[in-house]
């Protein structure tokens, strides 16, 4: 932090947000939603590890030498699983 750039209260806030890692300033915001909200933040985040897990199942498929497409898809089905199960949920 360089106190020397800091003039006002709004000044010090930036500064402050400057130093926090994108994780830490995603934490803080999701900190601030309600429920809904969450939900639908944690669906976002299973659907992209799952896509996650089917793109790299596809590529060790194609080159086995990548890794284990059966290992790879077998996580994508727990991945479904828990989307299922989170679809459930009011």
């Amino acid at each position: 932090m360089n106190i020397q750039d800091i003039n006002n209260v709004s000044d010090l806030i930036a500064q402050n947000e400057q130093t926090k890692t994108p994780f830490e300033i995603a934490v803080n915001a999701l900190c601030e939603v309600n429920y809904t909200d969450s939900h639908k933040v944690v669906m976002w985040l299973v659907q992209n590890m799952l896509d996650f897990h089917k793109q790299h199942a596809v590529e060790c498929h194609e080159d086995p030498e990548q890794g284990s497409a059966l290992a790879w898809a077998h996580d994508a089905g727990k991945l479904e699983a828990i989307l299922d199960t989170l679809k459930s949920i009011d």
